[in-house]
């Protein structure tokens, strides 16, 4: 008798990266302490419940991290659930993009932003990469019998490993007898996982060879039936293809037919091909049966997927004979290195980390300045409505002639203009003590026309250079810096960004 025939056009998708989505990333800027605060939402999609979920951003100035985010931590997110987060980072310069750490188990995903993309991206991190570290078996008193096989399987890639399978192969009287087992939902990166694998009712061997494969890419979807059609169908079909170029057919056959059927056979289209499985013995009305099966080489998923079934009714049921599946327990796991992206250590309290420091075209016993911008802390409107200035921050850096971070006392001179207009002449000393001052303490209640201070984490000097009388400036800059007894730096027409590579003085 022939059954029903169900087909689904369409293509097949490579594995989807399960990794958490981000539905809302809205950036503030606090004017006070240049506080950047992010409201974010997080969905869960990494196909399991999230715990001890961990949170962290990082700013970067092209290369150069500027500042980075107090940890945000969130206890649970169920599967396909939503959290709330918020992520707070103190005095943050103007930024050009930042990476998001998620930390969650054994798993950190990296996600990149910047000025023209500022929701967060996943960055692709390296693919999985199983290894059997070792493989030993014990074997029952007699044959047939129960063999346990001990694998060590280590994932020092980038990406958990989906659906691992291990492929046994034994041989029995001659020949090679395969036996496929799924160890687990997946294997994280970074992690070494021990399994007893259990092969029920196995005939004596004379050696045995064990390998490893795991999800590459599933098929197309094919719907279940709707309703109870009076045939047998076929319900909860999955295809998937193994990245050792097999493939595993998971489902269940259903009798919708009022007798007892046999001989049932289920041909099924993969992509262009077309793949028969017999199923043993028969099924009784209303039966409900589940299967799985593997294809040695799977073909393209390209064109779509589906099945067609064929079975004769018998006069009555008789189920083949249970045999037992292999089975597997996971019996121990430990961490390791890997390939896996991870949370940056915070860089050194010395600039001497910083790449921007180590410059290429100094020559030994040279020193150097560098101008790194910028900091403008916005002012207020006060008593009758006067608005109090902006005050602009030059940020400076010195290098010492072994190319190590120094703190001079020069003396700065510059006329700022506001557009092309001269604005206004200004003479900044600078004093041993000043290098003392906090500039994570200046905000808009602090700050004045001649604040100097010094950032701590990036060794870089904040030096005020003015304070306008409305919001609306354009500042732009002639510049003489002196260091006594060192050299004498000159710019002219600062404007932007404010940024110039640190370089030798002009004269001594």
């Amino acid at each position: 008798m022939m059954g029903l025939l169900f087909i689904l056009s369409g293509i097949c998708c490579e594995q989807d990266v399960k990794a958490p989505e981000f539905t809302k990333w809205e950036f503030a800027r606090e004017r006070i302490g240049h506080k950047v605060i992010v409201d974010g939402e997080m969905l869960n999609r990494v196909g399991a419940d999230m715990a001890d979920v961990k949170l962290t951003a990082i700013y970067y100035d092209g290369n150069r991290e500027l500042r980075r985010s107090k940890t945000a931590k969130i206890a649970k997110v169920a599967d396909k659930g939503r959290a709330s987060f918020t992520l707070e980072a103190d005095n943050v310069p103007n930024f050009t993009r930042y990476e998001l750490y998620v930390e969650y188990g054994p798993t950190t995903r990296l996600y990149v932003g910047d000025e023209k993309s500022p929701s967060p991206t996943l960055k692709k991190a390296a693919p999985a990469a199983l290894t059997l570290i070792s493989t030993k078996d014990a074997l029952p008193k007699s044959f047939p019998g129960d063999v346990v096989l001990t694998l060590a399987v280590r994932n020092d890639g980038g990406n958990e490993a989906d659906e691992p399978t291990a492929v046994l192969g034994f041989k029995v009287r001659g020949e090679e007898r395969l036996v496929r087992v799924l160890l687990d939902r997946s294997i994280a990166a970074g992690t070494e996982d021990t399994f007893d694998v259990t092969v029920p009712g196995m005939d004596a061997y004379t050696a045995y060879e064990a390998r490893l494969t795991y999800l590459s890419s599933e098929g197309p979807r094919v719907p279940d039936p709707a309703g109870n059609p009076k045939e047998v169908v076929v319900r909860n079909l999955r295809m998937i293809r193994l990245v050792d170029g097999s493939g595993r057919i998971t489902g269940s056959c259903k009798n919708g037919v009022d007798q007892p059927v046999g001989d049932v056979v289920v041909t099924f289209q993969i992509g262009k091909t077309d793949v028969p499985w017999t199923m043993p013995g028969t099924l009784a009305p209303g039966e409900l049966r589940p299967f799985e099966f593997y294809v040695a080489d799977c073909p393209s998923f390209e064109g779509g997927g589906g099945y067609d079934i064929k079975f004769n009714t018998v006069p009555k049921a008789a189920p083949a004979a249970f045999v037992p599946p292999a089975s597997a327990k996971k019996v121990g796991t430990k961490s390791i290195e890997t390939r896996q992206v991870k949370l940056p250590p915070p860089p050194g309290k010395t600039v001497n980390a910083d790449p921007e420091m180590n410059v290429k075209n100094l020559n030994k016993g040279e020193y150097a300045v560098g101008i790194r911008g910028l900091m403008v802390v916005t002012g207020d409107y006060g008593k009758n409505n006067k608005y109090t200035g902006d005050v602009y921050l030059l940020r400076l850096v010195f290098i010492d002639d072994e190319g190590k971070p120094m703190k001079p006392t020069p003396t700065i001179n510059a006329t700022i203009y506001n557009k092309d207009q001269p604005y206004e002449k200004i003479q900044r000393i600078v004093e041993k003590q000043q290098w003392g001052a906090d500039a994570s303490k200046i905000n808009s209640s602090t700050v004045a026309s001649n604040t100097i201070a010094c950032d701590k984490k990036s060794g870089e000097l904040w030096v005020a250079l003015v304070r306008t009388e409305t919001p609306v400036f354009d500042p732009r800059a002639d510049m003489t810096l002196v260091i006594p007894d060192i050299g004498i730096w000159s710019w002219k027409g600062l404007s932007g960004k404010f940024e110039a590579a640190p370089r030798p003085p002009d004269r001594k």
